[in-house]
C-alpha cells in the first residue's frame, strides 16, 4: 500500500501561483502535457481565470472524456497527441489505469507487484512532436506555465523543448518526477536538474507526495523557473528567507 499525500499537490499549485503574484505578473499561456482527463485544466482555470491552456493527450481512452469535459471551453485547445523528443507515431504504453499511461514500457517488476493490475497494458501507436516544433507551428513565443507530466518520459520533453529553455521562453515549469524505477528508461532526477541548470533554470520547489510501502520517496513534484525569474524573486534578497519557522 502505497502513501499518497494529496494535499501536496493542491500546495504545488498554489506555490506557482504565489510565484506570479509576487512579481505581479499575469498567466496568459499555459501548457498541460498530459492533461489526462483534466485535472489540472480545472485547477489552472481557477488559479488564473484569464489564461489560455493548451492540453496535449495522446491516450484516446483518455481524450474522449478529456473532451467531453473541456472540448467546448473558451480558452482551452485540446490537442491528441504527445510531447517527445522528436515527432511521428511512437509506440504508447496504454495502461488499464490510464494514469500511469505512457511512451515508456512499465517496468516488469511493476506489472508483476501491483495487485490491482494497474500497469498491465496494451501497445498501440500515437502521434508525438516536439514541443518546439509545436510552438514554432503556432507562432507561440512565450509560454508562462509549462506542466509535464508524462510518466517518466519528462526528460525527452525537454530535450524537445530546447530551443524555448535555451531562450528562457518558458518562464516556470512544473514537473512530475517518477523517482523509484517504475518504466524502462524513465527520466532521472539528476539528467533533469542537469539540463535544467544547462538553460539557466532554477529549482525553486520539490515536494514529494508519493511513497512506496516501505517508506521510499516515489514521486515528487518540482517547479523550475527562469534565470530572469530568479533574479526579479532574489533582487535584494526577496526571494530569500533564512527565518526558521516553527
Amino acid at each position: 500500500m502505497t502513501t499518497y499525500y494529496e494535499q501536496r499537490e493542491d500546495e504545488t499549485f498554489a506555490r506557482q501561483k504565489e510565484i506570479f503574484d509576487r512579481l505581479g505578473q499575469q498567466v496568459l499561456c499555459v501548457f498541460d502535457v498530459g492533461a489526462n482527463v483534466g485535472q489540472s485544466i480545472q485547477a489552472y482555470r481557477a488559479l488564473f481565470p484569464d489564461c489560455s491552456i493548451r492540453a496535449f493527450e495522446p491516450n484516446p481512452a483518455t481524450f474522449e472524456p478529456l473532451r467531453a469535459a473541456h472540448g467546448a471551453a473558451d480558452g482551452v485547445t485540446l490537442e491528441p497527441i504527445g510531447l517527445a523528443d522528436r515527432d511521428g507515431r511512437l509506440p504508447f504504453y496504454a495502461t488499464r489505469v490510464p494514469e500511469v499511461a505512457s511512451l515508456l514500457k512499465p517496468a516488469d517488476r511493476l506489472v508483476r507487484l501491483s495487485t490491482e493490475h494497474k500497469y498491465d497494458y496494451e501497445l498501440i501507436e500515437v502521434s508525438c512532436c516536439t514541443l518546439d516544433g509545436y510552438c514554432q507551428r503556432n507562432g507561440i513565443d512565450q509560454i508562462d506555465i509549462a506542466k509535464l507530466d508524462v510518466q517518466g518520459n519528462e526528460l525527452a520533453v525537454l530535450q524537445g523543448a530546447s530551443n524555448m529553455l535555451r531562450n528562457g521562453a518558458i518562464s516556470l515549469l512544473y514537473l512530475e518526477i517518477i523517482i523509484a524505477e517504475s518504466y524502462d528508461r524513465q527520466s532521472g532526477m539528476a539528467p533533469i536538474l542537469n539540463l535544467m541548470t544547462e538553460h539557466g533554470y532554477a529549482l525553486w520547489e520539490i515536494m514529494p507526495f508519493l511513497y512506496t510501502t516501505p517508506g521510499r520517496v516515489w514521486t515528487a513534484n518540482a517547479i523550475f523557473i527562469s534565470r530572469q525569474m530568479t533574479v526579479m524573486l532574489e533582487d535584494d534578497g526577496a526571494g530569500i528567507n533564512t527565518r526558521r519557522e516553527e
